[in-house]
């Protein structure tokens, strides 16, 4: 529903609207444009790959650097995160099987551990169980990437 005075603004602003000149923009115009998506972009890429990056120095010092100082509960948790950053790292190495002594070795942890949460262990006894996992798992994949791997010629 439209007022008397909408009715009567309507064709003159359609009237101004098309008294307006044709802009024709410069051609550097697109040239600038393009400059400023490129950059844009490039901007978006940087943060993405220093993210990627942050995470991965997460990764490697929650792998590389052992907790110290810490209440057992807290410990245990660190311990849990780095057995499983190392255990997905161990499971994307597709080609790696490693050494059926240390898988042996593993599962033997993995029973421990089984053992210790049934009988209502606490943390200061998973800590270490988890600790001993982490670290077989770390040479699990150590001793893989080491592996040489034949080429036929």
């Amino acid at each position: 529903m439209t007022t008397m005075h909408e009715s009567t603004a309507l064709p003159h602003i359609r009237r101004l609207l098309h008294e307006l000149p044709e802009f024709e923009p410069e051609p550097r115009l697109w040239l600038d444009i393009t400059a400023t998506h490129r950059s844009r972009q490039r901007r978006r890429r940087q943060v993405l790959v220093g993210s990627g990056l942050a995470l991965v120095a997460s990764l490697v010092a929650l792998v590389v650097l052992p907790p110290r100082g810490l209440s057992p509960a807290s410990e245990l948790d660190l311990w849990q995160a780095r057995s499983q950053a190392l255990e997905h790292q161990w499971q994307t190495l597709a080609s790696l099987r490693g050494d059926a002594r240390l898988r042996a070795q593993l599962r033997l942890i993995d029973g421990e551990l089984q053992s210790a949460y049934d009988r209502g262990a606490g943390a200061d006894e998973l800590a270490p169980l988890w600790k001993q996992r982490s670290d077989a798992l770390l040479d699990l994949i150590n001793r893989g990437s080491d592996a040489t791997a034949l080429t036929r010629l």
